[in-house]
């Protein structure tokens, strides 16, 4: 599952700075990570290659999200802004100790599919949010 950071984020990146931009390329990440959520939660069967390439697409998505997100942050924000930039470094983590919390409210009044579909609504925020910047390019 974590063979697409490998794989993907030079290529992602070469991509964005050659091409289309940092902004369709986390709108393309969003959505495949969206799309890929919902899949996992609408899948009931129990194929092992079908598990394999429904995570591994998530993953491609997140990890085009992943350098594009940074690539664009740090293109938009100088050096010297050691508070900014520290505070972009610690909302992955949050993100990390609070989405548990989160999904067990969740699983408390739903069923676990529930929380992939939720997932990729609020991935889809993210297409939105993606579409909502302002270019580098």
């Amino acid at each position: 599952m974590l063979l697409p950071f490998v794989i993907f984020e030079r290529p992602a990146g070469l991509i964005a700075d050659r091409r289309i931009g940092e902004q369709e390329m986390l709108i393309v990440g969003f959505a495949i990570m969206a799309l890929a959520t919902a899949a996992i939660g609408a899948y009931g069967g129990s194929s092992l290659a079908a598990w394999t390439a429904l995570l591994f697409l998530s993953r491609i998505g997140a990890s085009i999200v992943e350098v594009m997100s940074d690539t664009y942050f740090f293109k938009k924000v100088a050096a010297d802004r050691v508070n900014v930039i520290s505070l972009f470094r610690t909302t992955r983590p949050l993100a990390m100790a609070t989405a548990p919390a989160a999904a067990t409210i969740i699983l408390s009044t739903a069923t676990i599919e529930t929380i992939f579909f939720v997932l990729a609504g609020l991935l889809m925020l993210g297409v939105a949010a993606s579409a909502a910047l302002k270019d580098t390019k």
